[in-house]
């Protein structure tokens, strides 16, 4: 039985399509069999048909023709209306250059304006005494030279080489000079995170430059004059000669060389290094994989070469996971949420962030095939990163690099119908304006390491006083004044403890100190028994200490001003004569200071005055002279100095203290003046005859 249908399609000719289905009765002949049959039953054609054929086409040609020729026709007519396309390959070209210049003046302005964190840098003074000691000596120390209590012991120097280099930056360029050196790598840094993601990217810079801003303004509150600086640039560097590229640079080990010798944050290196690495070994061939394991094992033999090995990996996975180290009581190793020490209050929107884009990598799965595959080492990093900083907030830093690399690729995911849609140059001038916006009000000078370091609240003049009569022996002094001390006296002093803490210390010394530091029972035999000759300490909390040892009969003071106060033990031979310090802005202040506690009020703002006048950016003086003259009934001169103060270098916090300090004033003022007498009942304000108050409505 055949069971046949014919359809027609609306074609020129209308040609007949037959579809059959043929099934074989019982006795009858297969299909393939027919099929034979009625090839051998095919004629040939004549000569003459053959000729004809050749010369016009065929009716399936002609029909194939006409089929393509009216679908050209049916999408011109249906084709969507012309929508806007970017300009042509020429003219993206042709502001391809100015608007790369304009992306990276702006990145340099906005990053640079997050490097003027106010903090008081005690660690950066025994960093320059490190280096002049190398410099001078020629050899690397490896013993303790500046302390009584640990001296000739062994000392974990793992950043000597950047001790030498601030030294020879500030005996080069001066001691201020330091704030370059600091704006310089905080720069970079983040310049070449921006250029890494716009690589990342495939070529667009505002999701790049938003995430590394972001990551400067998290990390902003830690970023001190310190060799940590080294830490964050090398890091980025690794990652930049790591990711996006054909295949991992040489160079990786000669970063390494460098980063070992100069922080010993060089283990976070170790640690990121076969994350971006693995994406090579993963999608590479056998010479690609055996590529990147020579690269792994030069860049841990070159970590080798230090003056102290393996101690440089050893010491700090110690202190990582010992909890019972008295070392992590120090404000950078608390977790960030825990109150005291250095915080970041964009820290929290920096998890906010890091989780959005965990949203947009995981829900979006267009984003997923247009990112890079190199982007999931930043999801990596980022998330080891944000279990370090929870742990301890010195890693915040670290995470925020971290976070751009992950935040980089999701921003320019999500604008990139922004960039598509406006003029090339029209977003980075933006960019510019706001970098101009943010670094307008800082000072554009080396005086601002004066504000970076909180200079004002080390002993200077107390210093300056023990250099000039040549003092000598063993100080018993603050904890964080240790490196400053070491740079002034040139280990003439030797300090009970100072800043490098672990690398020098044993527990039991800062155990002693804690003792001593929390005015606990006992603390004055630790001072004795350890032979202290003398006794620093801070002028605001030095009453709970300083009447303690007067009265022992033992000790007596030596000088004192704003800053310190000095003590010395009777038995200690001193200078026949001693000689007083030249005048100094500092002079001045402690000179100001003392006449206003003497309620010498006009004696004390001529000190002052006299103080800016021979330092202008003098922070102690220009916020004393505010309050002096606050407290003096001079509310519009003090709100004219306070600006002044201001306009030198820009502080949230001064405004905020001296406001309070100020409304304390009016409070204090408002209970001393003489109350007037209750008016009448019924008669509001006392005004005869004037009607009953009514009574107050609910």
């Amino acid at each position: 039985m055949v069971l046949s249908c014919v359809l027609f399609r609306p074609v020129h000719g209308w040609t007949p399509l037959v579809i059959s289905n043929t099934r074989s009765e019982p006795g009858g002949p297969a299909p393939d069999k027919w099929k034979i049959m009625a090839k051998k039953r095919r004629r040939k054609p004549s000569k003459a048909k053959r000729r004809s054929k050749a010369a016009a086409p065929s009716s399936r040609q002609a029909t194939n023709q006409h089929r393509k020729a009216r679908a050209r026709a049916t999408v011109k007519q249906t084709a969507a209306p012309r929508q806007w396309s970017p300009p042509p390959e020429t003219h993206q070209t042709s502001f391809k250059l100015p608007a790369t210049g304009l992306w990276y003046l702006a990145g340099i302005l906005a990053f640079w304006s997050f490097g003027y964190t106010l903090m008081r840098g005690s660690d950066l003074w025994w960093h320059l005494a490190g280096g002049r000691w190398i410099a001078e000596q020629a050899a690397i120390p490896l013993t303790d030279p500046y302390s009584y209590t640990a001296f000739g012991m062994p000392w974990l120097n793992d950043a000597w080489l950047s001790d030498l280099t601030v030294w020879l930056w500030s005996s080069w360029f001066g001691t201020y000079a330091l704030a370059w050196w600091k704006w310089g790598l905080i720069v970079g840094a983040h310049l070449l995170m921006m250029r890494l993601l716009h690589r990342l990217c495939k070529g667009d810079y505002l999701g790049p430059f938003l995430a590394a801003l972001a990551a400067t303004a998290i990390a902003a509150p830690f970023l001190d004059v310190r060799p940590q600086l080294y830490t964050f640039f090398c890091y980025v560097l690794l990652l930049d000669l790591s990711l996006g590229r054909k295949r991992p640079s040489w160079w990786i080990p000669a970063v390494f060389l460098f980063w070992v010798n100069v922080h010993a944050g060089v283990l976070i290196g170790l640690i990121a290094l076969p994350v971006a690495l693995f994406p090579y070994w993963f999608s590479g061939g056998p010479k690609e994989r055996r590529r990147t394991v020579q690269l792994l094992v030069a860049c841990f033999l070159v970590c080798l070469l230090n003056p102290n090995h393996i101690a440089v990996f050893t010491r700090p996975l110690r202190y990582a996971f010992d909890s019972s180290s008295p070392y992590r009581t120090l404000g950078e190793w608390l977790p960030p949420f825990r109150p005291g020490g250095i915080r970041s209050w964009l820290f929290p929107y920096g998890i906010g962030l890091f989780a959005f884009s965990l949203l947009v990598t995981g829900g979006s799965w267009r984003f997923r095939r247009s990112m890079p595959f190199f982007s999931w080492t930043g999801l990596a990093m980022a998330s080891l990163t944000l279990a370090m900083s929870l742990k301890s907030r010195r890693f915040i830093p670290l995470f925020a690099l971290s976070l751009a690399l992950l935040a980089g690729p999701v921003l320019s995911y999500l604008f990139r119908w922004l960039t598509r849609r406006i003029h090339p140059l029209i977003l980075p001038i933006l960019a510019l304006i706001a970098g101009l916006f943010l670094l307008r009000p800082y000072p554009i000078d080396d005086y601002a390491f004066h504000y970076m370091t909180a200079e004002d609240s080390f002993p200077v003049e107390t210093m300056n006083f023990i250099e000039l009569n040549g003092l000598s022996g063993k100080l018993f002094a603050y904890y964080n004044w240790g490196g400053y001390i070491h740079l002034r006296t040139k280990g003439k002093m030797k300090v009970f403890i100072d800043g490098r803490a672990g690398t020098v210390y044993p527990d039991s010394i800062y155990k002693e100190y804690l003792q001593v530091y929390g005015s606990r029972p006992g603390w004055l035999d630790i001072v004795e028994s350890r032979g202290s000759d003398y006794f620093l300490w801070p002028s605001q909390t030095a009453p709970k200490y300083v009447p303690t040892l007067l009265r022992t009969k033992r000790w007596k003071t030596l000088y004192q001003d704003h800053a310190s106060v000095l003590l010395v033990r009777r038995d200690t031979e001193l200078p026949r004569s001693l000689k007083r310090t030249p005048d100094s802005a500092y002079k001045q202040l402690s000179q100001g200071i003392v006449a206003y506690k003497q309620r010498r009020v006009a004696t004390a703002i001529q000190h002052l005055e006299k103080a800016l006048e021979m330092k202008p950016y003098l922070r102690v003086a220009c916020e004393m002279l505010a309050r002096i003259q606050g407290a003096s009934d001079k509310e519009e001169e003090a709100w004219k100095t306070i600006d002044r103060c201001q306009k030198i270098y820009p502080n949230k916090s001064q405004i905020k203290n001296f406001t309070k300090y100020m409304d304390s004033l009016r409070a204090a003022k408002q209970r001393r003046k003489p109350q007037k007498p209750p008016a009448p009942p019924g008669r509001p304000g006392g005004i005869p005859g004037a009607p009953p108050s009514p009574k107050p409505s609910r």
